[in-house]
């Protein structure tokens, strides 16, 4: 650590790195932590004497996130230990950037600190105003849930990370839990994106970025279950009365306390809470010599709230002891033949789950499947969209998706916990999810587009003149049909052949980019890409777009053309999804329009016909675009629906229009003068029968031999290709080499014709 001419400098600004903490917690009362001891609470309040200690290697002082009497914080804290040092600080570090990634990703951000012991990460989110601390803890959970970890105090190595605050509400006079305050013992900032350890005694130039509030999480209900009807009820209480007939109460079989108390929670849990269940726990308890009414009913009053932190039990219980006791199910109370009798209109009857010998459901993908396939049940409806290629929920029964995301599963898989299944494992969880939603698959573009109603004005033939601004012709009403009847097809026709790309070439300032991002119907169909980019990362990009920008046409020159050329005739994507073991095959939903203000751009005859040039000279009207695209795309559906993809015309037109931007080449006229040039030493290059592309390099551009590279052959290549060469194999020296030879001759006619190569 630096030295301060003060030492009391640096005590100050230390002090001054911890006040965004130490003004969101509890500092009437406090605990210390002397060395080698566990945390005392000393019930003083947190001064300045204890913060200098603290920060300067004395004790080390801890706060409480919750004052008393509130159910609020405006601290979380996640704590990642390595007890014994059994994580190493690499496997530390991958684990704790995962879950930044995914609290930024959700609108937290999340402030590192070493841990006090130096094996540890703490990882601080603040926010402006007090938060609900349940929501908090959900929240974190959640996060830590999509990560892979829970909340425990087991280390990251056993997959538990401790979450702050553990309560959701503290009492008047209470304290509850505390955490240790960063920058004592060996506690350090750490650097947000790679966790490296920075110098202590900058920690007052740590920004303390306040986080976006937590979404509110009502507390459930400690028995929540699937809602009965009458008839369900009547049912079960019939099923549930024979089993409780066959225990007997009194003598060596009469219940402690607790089996008592766990009984009375059966009942309640199995009749719903209903009055005909009250009924029957008080004639089962009538047969015990002690038998209370008004415990009974006090107990019963009281179910909901789980009195004295005892597990909730359900009427597996009753019915596990009952066969402990020779009773057995008659097909009349099985679970498949529930709530055969009337039921209120629209409901449906629980699923036929397959229960084991205790009553408990069978936790079975069969299970599963019937569970989350029910939005009555699981909360939500399960659907996969085809153009987005991912798992979809709704909870207002398919009216609007949102994705499926990684703390859904979480939330699924409490609900089925709560429904009765033991905690289901994450990836039985996933395959049951995936299945269901495959079932209910759905294409939201082809949803939307077929839901345009076109007004009958034809628009589409005139955009380029109309919405770009540019001369009316031919060419450009060609690319105008083409355009549009691309994007529509490829909606409609997922993967169809579309291979052409407009590029609207112009100044600055036109207003291109904002012009290509307003043919999508919306800003999420809409992306920019670059050639550059790794094709696997361009794939998953893609996903779910309908047009895609090639931005001043990036990486189109440092890319093979070949490979460029491939990229843009594809007409499908592969990629291995997130949590699948085998590659998903798309079909390529996008159209790619590029923009450049660069006027020549053309370097590939044979791939310059997936180019359609369009020069902007005006400001493009995109207010226009904007208020007419939904009618250009119904438009661009009927034309499709009646002929497919217009391209014919745009691709033979261009042809004539491409040599405007071909890229000139400053090497050209020098090959071309070397070509011809002799003198007393040697006879015109032209005049052979073959060209190496290092004669070119070496003689004609005197580049030195370490600067060619495959760039520099291939731009020679291209120049004696426009100089009336081709490419061949000829032996040079007895082996079989790649050469250039002449096809048309090139010498002037009165000094002689060049035979043609043997």
């Amino acid at each position: 650590m630096p030295t301060f001419k003060d030492p009391a400098e640096a005590s100050n600004l230390l002090i001054a790195a911890l006040r965004p903490i130490v003004a969101r917690v509890r500092t009437d009362t406090c605990w210390i932590v002397n060395s080698g001891q566990t945390p005392r609470c000393i019930k003083e309040p947190l001064t300045e004497a204890k913060l200098v200690n603290h920060v300067n290697g004395g004790p080390r002082f801890g706060v409480a996130p919750i004052k008393p009497g509130s159910s609020v914080t405006s601290v979380g804290l996640l704590d990642f230990d390595s007890h014994q040092g059994e994580l190493s600080w690499a496997e530390m570090k991958i684990a704790v950037l995962k879950v930044m990634e995914i609290l930024r990703c959700l609108g937290a951000s999340p402030i590192p600190f070493k841990s006090s012991g130096g094996r540890g990460v703490h990882l601080y989110v603040i926010w402006e105003t007090p938060q609900d601390a349940y929501s908090v803890r959900s929240f974190l959970r959640s996060a830590l849930a999509s990560a892979g970890f829970s909340d425990g105090a087991g280390g990251v190595a056993q997959g538990k990370v401790e979450v702050f605050p553990k309560q959701n509400a503290v009492a008047e006079g209470k304290f509850g839990n505390m955490f240790i305050l960063p920058l004592g013992g060996k506690s350090v900032p750490l650097e947000a994106s790679t966790l490296d350890d920075l110098d202590k005694s900058n920690a007052h130039l740590i920004n303390w970025p306040v986080s976006a509030e937590v979404p509110a999480v009502t507390p459930p209900k400690s028995h929540a279950e699937i809602p009965l009807s009458t008839a369900d009820v009547e049912q079960k209480l019939l099923k549930l009365s024979s089993a409780l007939d066959a225990i007997p109460y009194g003598g060596a079989d009469k219940f402690g306390y607790h089996r008592f108390l766990n009984f009375v929670l059966a009942i309640h849990h199995a009749s719903g809470g209903s009055s005909g269940g009250l009924k029957l726990a008080h004639s089962f308890f009538q047969r015990a010599d002690e038998y209370d009414g008004g415990e009974i009913d006090h107990l019963w009053l009281n179910a909901e709230s789980n009195p004295n932190g005892i597990r909730p039990v359900t009427s597996a219980t009753i019915y596990y002891e009952a066969r402990q006791h020779g009773w057995s199910e008659s097909s009349e109370h099985d679970f498949d033949n529930v709530g055969t009798g009337p039921r209120p209109p629209g409901e449906q009857p629980p699923p036929s789950f397959v229960c084991d010998d205790r009553g408990a459901i069978r936790l079975s993908m069969d299970n599963m499947v019937k569970a989350i396939e029910r939005p009555d049940l699981c909360g939500l409806v399960l659907g996969y969209d085809a153009f987005r290629d991912e798992i979809m929920c709704s909870i207002d029964g398919g009216a609007n998706w949102i994705p499926f995301k990684d703390s859904n599963y979480t939330e699924l898989r409490i609900n089925l916990e709560r429904m009765g299944f033991r905690l289901p494992p994450r990836e039985l969880t996933r395959d049951a999810v995936l299945f269901v939603a495959m079932a209910n698959q759905f294409d939201s573009a082809q949803v939307w587009l077929n839901g345009l109603v076109w007004d009958g004005v034809k628009r589409i033939e005139t955009f380029p003149e109309a919405h770009i601004g540019v001369e009316d012709t031919q060419y450009h009403r060609a690319v105008g049909r083409y355009l549009w009847t691309a994007l529509a097809g490829r909606v409609l026709s997922p993967g169809c052949k579309a291979d052409m790309a407009p590029v609207l070439v112009g100044r600055q300032g036109t207003r291109k980019s904002s012009a290509v991002a307003a043919m999508a119907p919306d800003p999420k169909f809409f992306t920019e890409i670059s050639f550059s980019e790794r094709d696997d990362d361009l794939s998953r990009k893609m996903r779910g777009r309908l047009i895609a920008e090639i931005a001043e046409l990036r990486g189109l020159r440092t890319r093979e053309s070949e490979h460029v050329k491939a990229l843009i005739t594809k007409q499908h994507e592969e990629w291995i999804p997130k949590y699948r073991e085998y590659k998903t095959v798309y079909p390529r939903r996008i159209v790619f329009i590029g923009t450049t203000n660069q006027e020549e751009f053309l370097a590939d005859e044979t791939g310059n016909r997936r180019w359609l040039p369009i020069r902007v000279e005006k400001t493009i009207d995109v207010d226009r675009i904007t208020r007419d695209c939904p009618q250009l795309w119904a438009e661009g559906r009927e034309l499709f629906l009646a002929g497919g993809i217009d391209y014919q015309e745009a691709e033979l037109l261009a042809i004539h229009v491409h040599a405007e931007y071909m890229i000139g080449d400053s090497w050209l006229q020098k090959v071309a003068s070397w070509l011809e040039g002799e003198d007393f030493w040697r006879e015109a290059p032209s005049k052979r029968s073959y060209l190496q592309t290092h004669e070119v390099l070496q003689d004609a551009l005197h580049i030195p031999a370490r600067n060619w590279g495959k760039p520099e052959e291939m731009r020679v290549g291209k120049i004696l290709r426009a100089l009336g060469y081709k490419r061949a194999k000829r032996r040079v020296q007895g082996k079989s080499t790649w050469v250039y030879v002449p096809t048309v001759p090139i010498v002037p006619p009165h000094k002689g014709t060049r035979k043609a190569p043997e």
